[in-house]
């Protein structure tokens, strides 16, 4: 269980390549250290060790505030492992092991930590890595049959070269864990990587295009899906544009949006209610701002008088490709009753759904003040 695990989070450097001290650096409405610590307590991981140094006094109360320890390291000029160690050192002794995160590694996601801690309940499980589109990154989970090693090491090479020491003498109880989340290979480095990492925080419901990419790759879905959702990003990245030329400002659709949710529409095809489950992947993921869009992508019979939104979009686009290829509504639903034409409830769902179906398409039609047809046409040139 994740609160029986521990998490180790190093702030004791001194930010020299920045011109702002990064655990308290500022990010949404709150500091990069209390994103960190908010994340692990979310995640229900039970104790929260922060390993200070330099300005210490200034991260006392951010700490007490979210609930973790502050463990001073007096040798914090020697070097990031002392830091280790002195965590390590600190902690609880009864805990299974703990997680290790730079305090300046923000974006990790609740869902990450979550998978990361199941796994390391397996049976000989000593150390699982998280691992993005195959780069390693943080945070490690770390057994506690790890501290000799670490305790006993003098330094030389890091972390990185005790935890490598490990792994060849025990490679059976390491566990690379991929996962779909770009922020744990994030870090602040300079001051370009936390204008990035601001950036990606205020956009952390949307699924970047690598992990779109992470998501397809774990949910394991075919090759034909993939261009298929490709295609119906095209189409409806076209009809979002038409929207957007034709309503107003106010109103304006997230062509991002609508391309990432399209592109993950079919993310769990093959299973039962495939839209529904790929739904909750995503919700469960963190990626909520699309979760909806995907859920819904089946079927939809959108409340009279409502605005336009991205969900009527990828609706309309997914009816609008079969395949790869792009087809009238009106083909489309006649193939569909063709293939089940001889299940009279089939057909009759199907009805249904055509005529919900074309009631879409009109209302994105007058929004747009043209044809679905033109707009086809557009996107086949």
């Amino acid at each position: 269980m994740l609160s029986d695990l521990a998490a180790i989070v190093l702030a004791a450097g001194s930010s020299s390549r920045m011109s702002c001290f990064k655990p308290l650096a500022p990010l949404g409405d709150s500091t990069v250290l209390e994103q960190v610590l908010n994340t692990l307590r979310s995640a229900g991981v039970g104790q929260v060790l922060v390993v200070s140094g330099h300005r210490s006094e200034d991260l006392a109360p951010v700490v007490a505030s979210a609930g973790g320890r502050l463990v001073f390291n007096s040798h914090h000029l020697d070097g990031m492992f002392t830091s280790v160690q002195a965590g390590v050192n600190a902690l609880d002794q009864k805990c299974p092991g703990f997680f290790l995160l730079p305090a300046d590694i923000p974006l990790i996601r609740v869902s990450t930590l979550r998978r990361m801690s199941r796994e390391f309940t397996r049976e000989n499980i000593d150390l699982v890595h998280p691992v993005f589109l195959g780069r390693r990154g943080h945070p490690p989970i770390i057994s506690l049959r790890l501290l000799p090693w670490i305790m006993q090491s003098d330094g030389r090479g890091g972390l990185r070269h005790v935890l490598g020491r490990f792994e060849q003498a025990r490679p059976d109880s390491v566990m690379p864990l991929p996962v779909a989340d770009s922020g744990i290979i994030r870090d602040m480095d300079t001051e370009e990587d936390y204008r990035k990492v601001y950036q990606r925080f205020a956009a952390r419901g949307l699924p970047n295009a690598e992990e779109c990419q992470a998501l397809l790759d774990l949910a394991d879905t075919p090759e034909r899906v993939r261009w298929h959702g490709r295609a119906v990003a095209r189409v409806a990245v076209a009809l979002g544009l038409a929207v957007n030329q034709g309503i107003a400002p106010g109103d304006i659709l997230d062509l991002e949006r609508i391309e990432r949710a399209a592109l993950l529409h079919d993310l769990a095809k093959g299973l039962p209610m495939h839209e529904q489950k790929g739904g909750h992947m995503l919700e469960e993921a963190g990626f909520t701002d699309i979760a909806g869009i995907v859920a819904s992508h089946r079927d939809l019979d959108p409340e009279p008088g409502s605005s336009i939104s991205e969900r009527e979009v990828v609706f309309l686009a997914d009816k609008m490709v079969i395949g790869t290829e792009l087809v009238p509504l009106e083909k489309r639903y006649n193939l569909t009753s063709e293939r089940y034409g001889a299940d009279p409830e089939a057909r009759k769902a199907i009805a249904e759904r055509r005529q919900r179906a074309y009631k879409v398409a009109a209302r994105v039609e007058a929004a747009m003040g043209r044809t679905l047809a033109d707009v086809a046409a557009k996107v086949s040139e």
